[in-house]
């Protein structure tokens, strides 16, 4: 894992060496760990490398100079035909400059400076999964580091809360665009470019799309393109495979996830490293809870003996503390059963926890966009026919699968949320204008929205949803919790190969007999146990949230008041109503049988789902009277405390 940070003074004194080491410092896991320091003139870049425990040795620094150029990487390269290697980063930019992504494949941001034009480059990969944050001081100085606490604990950038980010937070789980819920800390967008220059001149641009390829024709046959998914989908995986250290696996009970940690097993099968396969859902309660996710991802566990299965046991966000560290983790605070997964991943060797997410966007698309392209392109003779498939073999009248398949793909996102949210609870219903209006007003956003004429070619729509900003985000929330214990992940479903092939298939085929993700399931039988592949309803992650609430009610409102006292928290968030949600929330008895149903596929309440976020929310807001700021390694006309 690296980690990257560095300085830009606009009066162009010297950037001395220390200032850059204390941005590093700032962001130091506790890992053994080595850094590179580059200072020249003006700016200061540096690099830190650590390892994934305290029994392995950190990886080399990512810092390559060429021709007066300098570059730190937070960069894992993957092969498009030749082996490529960070310093590949450097020499493609060099030669390519904003048409670099074209050319080169993996999960990176890096930061050059080009001395020629006296110009600072920040640089994130195709889509996000490297975290970059940077802050602007006009007349002083530009700063960066790959979280934002390399920027808050030095002072660069001052801990002010952007009212509608957090308020954003609160509605949709995280803040829109490049945003976050710092008014002077922002992030690089995926496939995304920020430069400036030695006089303090800021640009931002999107550098690269990804191109959209030529259509199958839908007379090919299923069989042949499942067999060229299986092959690309292997070379996904073999890609991000560590080359001597264990890797861990997300096993959820899911196709995705299961397809991942069978695919690892086999290709690590010549390498003698060990997949661990940690589940993201809970372990059983005896007597009361047995979840079809739990027992299938430990099917998959038992498929493979090089697959060693450690169940989840997830819980609430703790309670106050005073160790409590609001810039670790997701911005919100920590994701407590993620947490657990990393720490584990670590404790065992892992250095790479490779993640099935991501596959919903193209590559085991569900089939729905299918009804949606013959919708918007008005073939209603072909809308008919999958509609009286899908109706025969699921016995859904066909107003009900217009209504549930063909027209959510096409509605703004937004207004999914909204519907959602004002299913969950009365708590969040204060937040929805706020929310609504901070998502849409992302120029960004609206950009990236396909025109209606677009929705009869599901190309378009398909890659959309891999360059909205929210999945960036959660891409970037994976790779603060793994900052915090020294993995990194990655996710082979975002492979460019195999998204472009992907996205060639036309989307009707993905859907067969009232079966969806047809293509996927297909590639995937002998791999993959047949339960596994035979399943089209998921529980979700941690079903047992509402039954811990309930037994956990009297702290939790303990609690709430506590955080109630504090007027940061009160500005943002409505504290006499959240506790009033926890006194009317479910008795155990309650949860216990909602808890029963859902276990086997019955409905569950959302918001025991976004209780716990607006708690985690509560907290960070509650730590910042407790950031320590700490910066005398910057003079006082470049440290933020003297603004």
């Amino acid at each position: 894992m690296h980690l990257i940070g560095g300085l830009l003074r606009y009066d162009g004194e010297q950037v001395e060496p220390r200032s850059v080491h204390a941005i590093l410092d700032a962001m130091q896991p506790e890992k053994p760990s080595c850094r590179a320091v580059r200072c020249s003139g003006p700016v200061g870049l540096g690099v830190l490398s650590a390892a994934s425990s305290s029994d392995n040795q950190p990886p080399e620094p990512n810092l390559s100079e060429a021709d007066s150029w300098v570059m730190v990487a937070d960069a894992r390269m993957y092969a498009l035909g030749a082996k490529q290697v960070p310093t590949d980063l450097l020499h493609a930019w060099h030669r390519n400059g904003s048409d670099l992504l074209a050319d080169v494949h993996g999960d990176f941001a890096f930061a050059c400076w080009n001395p020629h034009r006296k110009t600072l480059t920040l640089q994130c990969d195709h889509f996000g999964v490297r975290p970059l944050h940077y802050t602007h001081r006009p007349g002083r100085y530009f700063a960066f580091a790959s979280l934002p606490h390399g920027l808050l604990r030095t002072g660069l950038a001052r801990s002010l809360l952007d009212h509608d980010a957090v308020q954003a937070i609160a509605f949709i789980g995280r803040t829109a665009g490049t945003g976050t819920p710092f008014r002077d800390i922002f992030c690089v967008g995926q496939a995304s470019a920020v430069s400036v220059t030695s006089s303090g001149s800021v640009s931002a641009r999107r550098t690269w799309r990804m191109p959209l390829p030529k259509r199958l024709s839908a007379a090919t046959d299923r069989r042949e393109i499942a067999a060229e998914v299986q092959r690309l989908f292997a070379q996904a995986v073999q890609r991000r495979l560590p080359e001597d250290q264990n890797v861990g696996v997300h096993i959820s009970g899911g196709l995705d996830s299961s397809a991942v940690a069978m695919v690892a097993a086999q290709q690590v099968s010549r390498q003698i490293v060990p997949i661990l396969g940690f589940g993201i859902v809970e372990a059983p309660e005896e007597g009361v809870l047995d979840p079809p996710d739990t027992r299938l991802a430990a099917l998959v566990a038992d498929a493979d003996d090089r697959i060693a299965f450690f169940p989840g046991s997830a819980c609430l966000p703790r309670r106050l503390a005073e160790d409590i560290d609001p810039h670790v983790g997701r911005y919100i605070g920590e994701n407590h059963h993620e947490e657990q997964f990393a720490s584990n991943a670590a404790a065992q060797g892992a250095s790479v926890v490779l993640s099935g997410w991501m596959g919903d966007e193209v590559v085991t698309s569900h089939g729905i966009n299918g009804l949606s392209e013959l919708c918007w392109s008005t073939d209603w003779r072909g809308l008919r026919a999958m509609l009286a498939e899908h109706a025969r073999f699921s016995g859904a009248s066909m107003a009900y699968l217009i209504l549930r398949n063909a027209l959510p793909p096409v509605l703004p996102l937004w207004i999914r949320n909204l519907g959602t949210a004002r299913r969950s609870t009365r708590a969040t219903i204060d937040t929805l204008a706020t929310g609504i209006a901070g998502f849409c007003t992302d120029p960004g956003a609206r950009d990236l929205v396909p025109r209606r004429k677009s929705y009869a070619d599901s190309r378009w729509v398909r890659r959309a949803s891999l360059e909205r900003a929210e999945l960036t985000k959660t891409l970037q929330d994976f790779a603060f919790t793994g900052a915090r214990h020294g993995v990194s992940y990655a996710f082979p479903m975002a492979d460019l190969d195999l998204i472009s092939f992907a996205l060639s298939i036309p989307a009707a085929l993905n859907s067969h007999r009232g079966l969806n993700r047809v293509i996927f399931r297909t590639a995937m039988q002998g791999i993959v146990p047949e339960e596994v592949l035979a399943r089209v309803e998921k529980t979700g992650p941690l079903p047992g949230t509402a039954l811990r609430m309930a037994r956990q009610r009297e702290a939790l409102i303990e609690e709430c008041d506590v955080l109630g006292a504090n007027p940061l928290v009160r500005r943002h968030i409505r504290t006499d109503r959240l506790r009033q949600f926890l006194v009317d929330s479910a008795t155990e008895e309650e949860a216990l049988e909602a808890l029963r149903k859902r276990s086997h596929g019955g409905e569950w309440n959302p918001s025991t789902d976004i209780i716990p976020n607006v708690l985690m929310l509560a907290r960070f807001l509650y730590a910042q009277d407790r950031i320590r700021v700490d910066c005398p390694a910057f003079p006082d006309h470049v440290g933020a405390g003297s603004a």
